[in-house]
């Protein structure tokens, strides 16, 4: 009965222990990462990014779809240089032009980057060799004719 007992006791002790390990050897997946502060955030925007892929979506009244327009088919592609400075560089086959930037994480946990206090982008993935950013963003009536809402899908790659 006494071996029967340290044998049970073992065997429950075991199961305990692998219950523990395996949820913590979890990986995480692909964008599972997220920067636990501003700073952080910033350190991972630092630098150069070609962007990819970029789609702005114009919706009407109803929310249909007025036009879309491609924003990587320009060649040399477009590149964004995001400085230490709070400064954005924005080279594209029109020239450079800059822009101020802020880098903050909501009270939701969501990653934000906000250019020149008017757009205010979701990055939805940021890791060591791309980001991807969205923004939905609602016009007020009257100031784009039929246009209501925009949204803004950008893709980069880090140079």
């Amino acid at each position: 009965m006494k071996k029967g007992l340290q044998k049970t006791l073992l065997l429950l002790t075991l199961l305990l222990t692998t219950s523990l390990i395996i949820p913590s050897c979890k990986k995480k997946g692909v964008g599972d990462e997220r920067p636990e502060t501003a700073a952080s955030l910033k350190i991972n925007v630092l630098g150069k990014w070609e962007l990819t892929k970029g789609i702005t979506t114009y919706y009407g009244v109803n929310g249909q779809v007025i036009n879309q327009e491609d924003m990587s088919g320009s060649k040399p592609a477009p590149v964004w240089d995001f400085r230490d400075n709070d400064m954005l560089y924005l080279n594209d086959d029109r020239g450079e032009k800059t822009f101020n930037y802020k880098v903050s994480i909501d009270a939701n946990g969501n990653s934000r980057l906000i250019i020149d206090t008017v757009y205010d982008f979701n990055i939805n993935v940021i890791d060591k060799s791309s980001m991807k950013l969205f923004l939905d963003h609602k016009l007020p009536d009257n100031q784009q004719g039929d246009i209501r809402k925009e949204t803004i899908e950008i893709e980069f790659k880090k140079l």
